[in-house]
């Protein structure tokens, strides 16, 4: 549907504007007020974007050992310069 597509592009983090999103959905920016006003379309927009940090969480969750693990590396890394080890540190 349009209400689908607009939710998709709001999400979408290419367009940088509710103009953008609206331009990539094919619908106009009043038609997007519009329907902000309405809370079934508020709940529709809540829910994915709730889904989406979701699934951000569960990847960032997943990576999160391996970059933990080469900051930790960097930090060790005698070879690494004392600058690029610190600023290694400050991630942790």
């Amino acid at each position: 549907t349009r209400q689908a597509r607009m939710i998709a592009a709001l999400l979408d983090p290419a367009h940088k504007s509710q103009e953008a999103a609206c331009e990539a959905a094919g619908v106009p920016l009043r038609t997007l007020h519009n329907w902000l006003n309405e809370p079934e379309f508020v709940a529709a927009l809540r829910r994915a974007e709730s889904e989406a940090i979701t699934l951000a969480m569960r990847r960032l969750v997943t990576v999160a050992p391996a970059a933990v693990a080469v900051i930790v590396s960097v930090m060790a890394d005698s070879k690494t310069s004392a600058s690029l080890r610190l600023r290694a540190a400050g991630q942790v």
